[in-house]
């Protein structure tokens, strides 16, 4: 993702003035400040995922070669004839939930806690391509893939939510200094997507 051969063809998770923290976290973890700068020009767009499957493998001119979007997404693309579905080698980036039920009305919540990790909504979970909660529902990644996360030791390390701010902070410079200040951004209109253009 960070090789300079995918300059200004990779559209990523976002909104208008941040990207998907999960992502960057992971490229900082594994690549440091080097990965973020190689990151920076390739950058073309950061578009809802159902945005991204829809331009996956069509003809629009605002798309890309890469887009990076959660596999439920992915397997929503209906132009099925011209996509690959890639999962890294390294893992497929997860971002865990948690769910936290006070001590003394775990007895209470016990409907819930068993329902969300029991097999029904594990059963709902891997039919949405999530990895379920509930060992009775078997593993739905294709043959050879697995899952990654940065460990508890990263979480422990740093304060999330101030490390997501600085990270998009830095990428805005870095793609500033590279002369990719905007991002493009799809908007549904009659006639499909049009072109507009998002300080970033």
């Amino acid at each position: 993702i960070a090789n300079p051969i995918y300059k200004d063809n990779v559209i990523i998770s976002g909104s208008d003035d941040e990207i998907n923290e999960v992502f960057l976290m992971h490229i900082y973890k594994d690549g440091g400040e080097e990965a973020l700068k190689n990151l920076a020009p390739n950058i073309k767009a950061t578009w809802h995922a159902s945005q991204m499957a829809k331009a996956a493998g069509s003809s629009m001119a605002d798309g890309a070669a890469i887009y990076v979007l959660a596999w439920f997404f992915a397997d929503t693309c209906p132009n099925t004839d011209h996509i690959s579905i890639i999962f890294p080698e390294d893992g497929a980036m997860i971002s865990p939930m948690y769910m936290m039920v006070k001590a003394d009305k775990a007895e209470r919540m016990k409907p819930v806690t068993d329902f969300m990790t029991g097999a029904e909504m594990g059963a709902i979970s891997a039919g949405s391509k999530f990895p379920p909660l509930c060992p009775e529902i078997p593993n739905i990644l294709p043959e050879g893939t697995g899952l990654k996360w940065f460990g508890w030791d990263f979480v422990r390390e740093n304060d999330m939510k101030v490390l997501a701010e600085e990270l998009n902070a830095r990428l805005a410079k870095y793609r500033r200094e590279c002369g990719s200040v905007n991002l493009l951004k799809p908007s549904p209109s009659k006639k499909g997507f049009k072109r507009m253009m998002v300080k970033g």
